[in-house]
């Protein structure tokens, strides 16, 4: 009786694990533009509230029906490669995303600011 239990578990829990999520879903879209920002997230009640930062890339992709849509990603689960002509976003099973877009498209800025600490 136990074996038989076991096998039935077996063959359940394969059954599952092949048919019930496809964990390969690694989805590539046409990128059309894209920018970084902040993204408030918390609870407000005319104005007031609590909130924290959260810093995400907001971007605009072509869907696999032709309609532009809009969408975000956290910047912390997303990866920028300057590595192709035509601009395309991978948007992996796990939430996290890989933008390619065109060398150069990143925009390096540094900024020092040190005070004058007299001699």
């Amino acid at each position: 009786m136990k074996k038989i239990s076991l096998t039935i578990i077996t063959i359940v829990m394969t059954m599952i694990l092949c048919c019930g999520c496809d964990c390969t879903n690694n989805t590539q879209y046409e990128l059309i533009s894209m920018s970084n920002s902040a993204q408030a997230d918390g609870h407000f009640f005319i104005g007031c509230g609590s909130m924290r930062e959260i810093p995400v890339f907001y971007f605009y992709y072509k869907d696999g029906d032709g309609a532009i849509r809009l969408d975000y990603k956290r910047v912390d689960r997303s990866v920028i490669y300057e590595d192709t002509d035509n601009a395309y976003v991978i948007i992996n099973y796990n939430e996290t995303c890989e933008f390619h877009v065109p060398k150069n498209s990143v925009i390096r800025t540094f900024e020092l600011n040190v005070k004058d600490i007299g001699k």
